[in-house]
């Protein structure tokens, strides 16, 4: 982990700073659930981001060219963000639904996106930016299931 600093283009603080290979996954998790501790966040939440990160991660590290890097940024008080970027052939995509048990792949996203409140792909031809945010205060309640489904 790298000192602080804050990133100027969206006034977001760097709490934390990590190249992402086989090798640092295990390291990722521990400090990704420790800054989220800090930052506020209860036990839970700070497992589920902690889940998450290494989840999308470990993605990075077997479809996106072996390597790549982690920032975890945090927006005042307000929100923690993990940005993992790298440079593989991109076309990531969040299965809708969660995947069959006998599914070879699709399912680290999904749960990346499952256990986050907001995450965002930008994915092209120079690689894949994921960004998850948990929110600081008030656990978001999930969205209203469809009439339909009630």
């Amino acid at each position: 982990m790298k000192a602080p600093a804050v990133n100027a283009d969206d006034d977001l603080e760097k709490l934390a700073h990590h190249d992402i290979t086989m090798e640092t996954l295990a390291e990722i998790r521990t400090d990704a659930a420790q800054l989220a501790a800090e930052t506020g966040l209860d036990d839970d939440r700070s497992a589920q981001f902690a889940l998450a990160v290494t989840e999308v991660a470990t993605n990075t590290v077997r479809h996106g060219g072996g390597q790549g890097a982690l920032d975890i940024l945090r927006d005042d008080e307000r929100a923690l963000y993990a940005e993992v970027s790298d440079q593989g052939p991109g076309g990531a995509v969040v299965p809708a639904e969660k995947p069959p048990p006998d599914a070879v792949s699709g399912r680290g996203l999904w749960i990346s996106k499952e256990l986050t409140d907001n995450m965002r792909i930008d994915s092209g031809e120079d690689g894949t930016t994921v960004r998850l945010e948990m929110s600081l205060g008030e656990t978001p309640s999930p969205p209203d299931a469809p009439a339909e489904d009630r």
